[in-house]
């Protein structure tokens, strides 16, 4: 299974970087950003952030999430797109 950093369809263009990530994810959407969730890999929500205005790129900090594999809900008001992405663990330098 590969794990892309960018999904981009023909209608929209969606964007989740860096995948993977430590501490915070960047979501780019060019329809715009109402809502972002992130669910775990047992469909339980463990992120909802709601903007009061469309948006077109929201940063999430992932930073208290646990290493493992998560899916990210980008909601317009004119589409939904998901993307997973993988929360790594913190590098020490």
């Amino acid at each position: 299974m590969l794990f892309r950093s960018a999904e981009v369809d023909h209608k929209n263009r969606f964007l989740l970087f860096p995948n993977p990530a430590e501490n915070s994810v960047a979501c780019k959407f060019d329809k715009g950003i109402h809502s972002v969730s992130v669910y775990n890999v047992l469909g339980e929500m463990l992120i909802h952030e709601e903007y009061a205005m469309i948006r077109p790129e929201a940063i999430l900090d992932i930073e208290r999430l646990p290493e493992g594999i998560y899916t990210a809900e980008i909601n317009s008001d004119a589409a939904r797109e998901r993307s997973v992405f993988i929360k790594s663990q913190k590098r020490n330098n």
